[in-house]
């Protein structure tokens, strides 16, 4: 488990593991998601990193995607390249 500390002004460093695994560089735009008593960080990909990260749904499926799916896509995507290359399962 990673754990950070919030400063006075509310700000936090991301652990490198996770900004790595949601490929989070500066100037990445990130969502959070709070359900139930727990917050979730999702990387907010742009039209253009989603395009490049998705080739294979680049046709005429993509029309067909909302933006949101889409952004699961990207997600799902690089998370199963941050598992495979540091042996997660």
């Amino acid at each position: 488990m990673n754990s950070t500390i919030v400063t006075l002004k509310g700000t936090t460093t991301i652990p490198k593991e996770i900004r790595d695994i949601l490929g989070i560089k500066p100037g990445s735009r990130i969502n959070f998601d709070i359900s139930d008593g727990e917050v979730k960080i999702r990387r907010n990909f742009s039209l253009d990193e989603l395009k490049s990260l998705n080739t294979k749904y680049i046709d005429k499926k993509i029309q067909k995607l909302s933006i949101d799916d889409l952004r699961n896509i990207a997600s799902e995507s690089r998370v199963a390249e941050a598992k495979k290359k540091f042996n997660l399962q």
